[in-house]
C-alpha cells in the first residue's frame, strides 16, 4: 500500500501523525513531509487510519486491487478463507480487521455501482414523442 501525500492541502493537524507516528513523519510546524510513502502490510491498518483522519483529505491511499482481494479473503491470521480449504476451523476474527474488510468492499462496491450507473445512463434509448 502507499499513501499519496498531497501537501498543499495539509494545513498541520497533525492526526494522521496522533495516529501512526511511525508512519507519518512531520516538520518542525507540524506539517506532513513531502514524498509519498510506501506502508509495509503490517502497519496498512495504522497508516488507513491516519490517512483516514485527516480532515483536509491531504492523505490518499493507494492499493493494488488484486493484492488487497487476495488478503482481504485469504487472511488466515484472522480466521479468513484458506486457499486449499473452505474455511478455517476454530479461527475468530479480529476486531480490526472486519472492519478494515468491510469499509474496502464498501469503497468497491461504490465503485462498481458508480460505474453500473454511468454505463446505464449511456446505454438509455432516446424516446420521441409525437
Amino acid at each position: 500500500m502507499r499513501i499519496i501525500v498531497h501537501n498543499a492541502k495539509c494545513q498541520g493537524h497533525a492526526r494522521c501523525w496522533a495516529q501512526a507516528p511511525d508512519i507519518f513523519e512531520l516538520d518542525d510546524e507540524g506539517y506532513i513531509l513531502s514524498g509519498d510513502i510506501d506502508v509495509e502490510e503490517k502497519d496498512e491498518l495504522l497508516a488507513s487510519r491516519g490517512a483516514r483522519s485527516c480532515p483536509e483529505r491531504a492523505l490518499e491511499i493507494d492499493r493494488t486491487s488484486d493484492a488487497l482481494l487476495d488478503r482481504l479473503l485469504f487472511n488466515q491470521d484472522c480466521g479468513g478463507l484458506s486457499r486449499t480449504s473452505r474455511v478455517r476451523e476454530g479461527a475468530g476474527l479480529c476486531p480490526d480487521t472486519v472492519l478494515f474488510q468491510l469499509s474496502q468492499w464498501c469503497q468497491l462496491l461504490q465503485q462498481l455501482f458508480h460505474m453500473d450507473a454511468q454505463a446505464a445512463r449511456q446505454d438509455l434509448p432516446t424516446v420521441r414523442l409525437a
